[in-house]
């Protein structure tokens, strides 16, 4: 009867826009300003990011495949 229509891909792209806005000071900060520390928060700091950004981009397509 009634078919289930996804939301538009741009959604996606919307989405991931605005967990780069949201995430700007936190790349300022351990890419621009601590650009050559070694300190060990700066690091793991660094990596925590990019295991948040990877996860939250998978979720964001994950979210879009799922919901109608």
């Amino acid at each position: 009867m009634i078919e289930e229509k996804r939301h538009h891909p741009l959604i996606m792209l919307m989405n991931l826009y605005q967990l780069v806005k949201g995430s700007i000071f936190i790349v300022f900060f351990l890419f621009v300003i601590k650009f050559g520390s070694d300190a060990a928060y700066v690091k793991y700091g660094r990596l925590v990011f990019f295991l948040f950004m990877a996860v939250s981009a998978v979720s964001i397509v994950l979210k879009w495949l799922t919901s109608t």
